[in-house]
């Protein structure tokens, strides 16, 4: 089982001069009584009857299983691709309005009755062009039945023919004029104002029409039907955590409105531009949401899990801080020890990854290292 990291600490170190007087540049042997530390170069030795070697512990660096782990803000979203803008197709006025806001609707459900000219002369123009067209049927068989009669010309079966095709072509038209406008001839309805029906099973989230009004700009929605039962979350990411996220990663989701409970989803998208205001990446997570506790604009924090790993992890106690740079003493031979340049990962409670400087069973001071500084 995996260790789950935190945040990436840096650990200062304490000036613990007054604690434990140490002789620095000192060339003479490791042996004399009043030194605590005898310092060889680089080295520091610990003589036999020094007091440290009671606060001193040495133990070797071990290697765990290490689950990277960061976060970032993100806010609800609606997938673009379940939110349906109700525009009217025509010009017209607003007869009825059949949902409020917030209605739950189904696909195909009427939303709007719309009273538009232009939809009552569409109507007349398919049904203009169906008589035609039944007429210019009759008229072919007739003229096929007199030219088998041996009474009409061929020149006529020719015209009757041309006649019938220019009939069914403009039928055409005029019913796949009326379905662009939502309407199906040939169910019989004799209806002269428009049913604007929804294209999607959703809530009304936006409604910004009202019974009686006139309505010809065809960029304006009358309302918005928006499918709510999966929704995005959509963070930010840091520019340096980027390399660590991937589609199909698992997200556990804090909301301030479910405080005690994290919600588990997955990547399903990572972006390809950065920004450069904010040296973030979108990244977007797909969230269940059949009980539509998710609401559109809320914030939450999102929590990246990645993969465990194995990595060299040592007590923090074991890491300090010299002049900006982090070490660890290493053992080079018993009681005699040096300072280690390392690089720091992630902590995980009392204990740090190092992602190097210090290997698999490496020896280092893990108690007691600031009294050696």
């Amino acid at each position: 089982m995996g260790v789950v990291v935190a945040t990436r600490p840096r650990l200062l170190a304490c000036a613990l001069a007054a604690v434990v007087p140490i002789a620095c540049g000192r060339r003479g042997g490791a042996g004399e009584a009043s030194d605590p530390v005898v310092r060889h170069g680089s080295q520091l030795v610990i003589p036999p009857n020094s007091p440290l070697r009671s606060q001193v512990g040495v133990d070797s660096a071990t290697v765990a299983p290490v689950r990277q782990e960061f976060s970032a803000t993100a806010t609800v979203e609606a997938d673009p691709a379940h939110v349906a803008h109700i525009v009217p197709p025509l010009a017209g006025r607003v007869v009825k309005l059949h949902v409020r806001f917030g209605d739950v609707v189904e696909a195909g459900q009427v939303l709007v009755t719309l009273d538009a000219p232009d939809f009552a002369a569409a109507l007349a123009d398919y049904q203009r062009a169906q008589s035609a067209l039944t007429q210019a049927q009759r008229t072919r068989d007739r003229v096929v039945d007199l030219h088998d009669k041996g009474v009409a010309a061929v020149r006529d079966t020719e015209q009757a023919a041309t006649d019938l095709a220019q009939a069914r072509s403009e039928f055409d038209r005029a019913m796949a004029r009326l379905r662009t406008l939502g309407v199906d001839p040939t169910t019989g309805s004799s209806a002269r104002t428009l049913e604007i029906r929804s294209p999607l099973s959703g809530v009304v989230s936006d409604l910004a029409a009202a019974e009686g009004e006139f309505r010809n700009d065809a960029s304006a929605p009358l309302m918005t039907v928006a499918d709510l039962s999966t929704v995005w979350l959509t963070g930010s990411v840091q520019e340096k955590d980027i390399h660590s996220v991937a589609r199909g990663q698992a997200v556990d989701a804090m909301f301030a409105a479910y405080p005690d409970r994290p919600f588990r989803g997955t990547v399903s998208f990572v972006g390809d531009v950065l920004d450069p205001d904010t040296r973030t990446v979108k990244v977007r997570v797909a969230l269940p949401n059949e009980a539509r506790r998710f609401k559109p604009g809320m914030f939450a924090s999102m929590r990246f899990i990645g993969q465990a790993a194995d990595g060299v992890v040592v007590p923090t106690a074991a890491v300090v801080e010299i002049r900006d740079t982090t070490y660890v003493y290493a053992e080079v031979a018993p009681w005699t020890f040096e300072p280690r340049p390392v690089a720091l990962g992630a902590q995980l409670g009392e204990r740090t990854v190092i992602r190097s400087g210090v290997g698999r069973g490496d020896r280092i001071v893990v108690r007691g290292a600031v009294l050696l500084q």
